[in-house]
């Protein structure tokens, strides 16, 4: 069977985890991504990485509301299993499916 590789590309960004548990995403990159102010995303996790994606369908995955300024919410249970706090750093990778992968830079 052949298997497809997800090919991500590095974006020249790096965003940090607030204190209130929320990164904030530069305008060009949420409006590239179709991650929308208002609108409903899904956000999981994998292998020490966080995935966030416009919700098209339903799904019992995590979702969170972009709000108007970027802002994303990372819940408890995805800052728990990637082992994160306040003030993690992350790079930012894109996809042509439109997932954004944030991936924590180890210190």
């Amino acid at each position: 069977m052949l298997q497809l590789v997800e090919e991500w590309i590095k974006e020249n960004i790096k965003v940090h985890l607030t204190r209130g548990n929320t990164v904030f995403l530069p305008k060009w990159i949420r409006m590239n991504n179709d991650i929308i102010p208002g609108h409903e995303a899904i956000i999981s996790t994998h292998l020490g990485a966080i995935y966030i994606k416009r919700k098209l369908t339903e799904s019992f995955e995590n979702q969170i509301i972009i709000s108007s300024n970027g802002a994303l919410y990372i819940p408890a249970e995805i800052r728990r299993k990637v082992k994160i706090g306040y003030g993690t750093t992350f790079e930012v990778y894109t996809n042509h499916q439109k997932t954004l992968q944030l991936v924590p830079i180890k210190k």
